[in-house]
């Protein structure tokens, strides 16, 4: 039982730990002075998916789809994150430092 409840507290760590890491990583990201705006963005959209697909899956299973057309549709969301992940985006525009230390007043 002691091995059962390390594993299972190992798990709990490591399935809450990286919500921490990634608000950070968009705070540090955001804006200069809209770490707030940032944040509370992917929060509302992150957490949605916590309410609604529960509910999405319920609805499948109720509606006589069965648990299996619930389980494909978390694949597919799964899925679709991935792709998201692995294809690689346009590089960003290189901005133009060389007038923007110009226009920069110095404090």
């Amino acid at each position: 039982m002691p091995a059962f409840l390390a594993v299972c507290a190992a798990f709990g760590l490591s399935a809450s730990g990286w919500n921490g890491l990634f608000v950070s990583e968009v705070a540090r990201l955001a804006p200069s002075g809209r770490a707030g705006e940032a944040t509370g963005g992917m929060l509302a959209i992150a957490y949605a998916g916590l309410v609604i697909g529960p509910a999405l899956f319920s609805l499948l299973v109720a509606g006589g789809f069965g648990y299996s057309a619930g389980y494909l549709a978390a694949a597919a969301v799964a899925l679709a994150g991935a792709a998201a992940l692995v294809i690689p985006l346009p590089p960003a525009p290189t901005p133009d430092l060389s007038t923007a230390a110009k226009d920069t007043p110095c404090a």
